[in-house]
């Protein structure tokens, strides 16, 4: 059986004052789909959950983070292999935090990609 790649990668960021930092999470959004594409196109199948759900949460009101953590965990149960994007904030993400957590404690591999900027 095929398993997938699960790739994780900062998302959420927040401006002086508290606001959602839209620039920035459309930035780190565009960073995560090259990524996936460039992983697709190398032959990978890979579930990313910034693309599979940052549009959603963009056009229907942005949901607290912890909710799409808790989307996503049952995705990193099934995965072969857990890649990290290593973007600007990525060692600071509480999601990316808890993902890499959750992967260990099942004992998937962890793969840390460089940003490519």
């Amino acid at each position: 059986m095929k398993s997938y790649i699960y790739l994780a990668s900062p998302y959420t960021a927040h401006a002086p004052g508290g606001a959602f930092d839209e620039d920035l999470m459309e930035d780190r959004y565009q960073d995560a789909f090259d990524c996936y594409t460039n992983l697709i196109a190398a032959g990978l199948i890979v579930y990313c959950p910034v693309v599979s759900t940052g549009l959603v949460d963009k056009l229907f009101g942005r949901r607290n983070p912890s909710f799409w953590y808790e989307f996503d965990k049952p995705f990193i149960q099934y995965a072969s292999m857990l890649f990290v994007l290593k973007l600007a904030g990525w060692e600071e993400s509480e999601g990316v935090t808890k993902e890499i957590e959750n992967a260990r404690a099942r004992n998937i591999p962890v793969v840390f990609l460089e940003d490519k900027k």
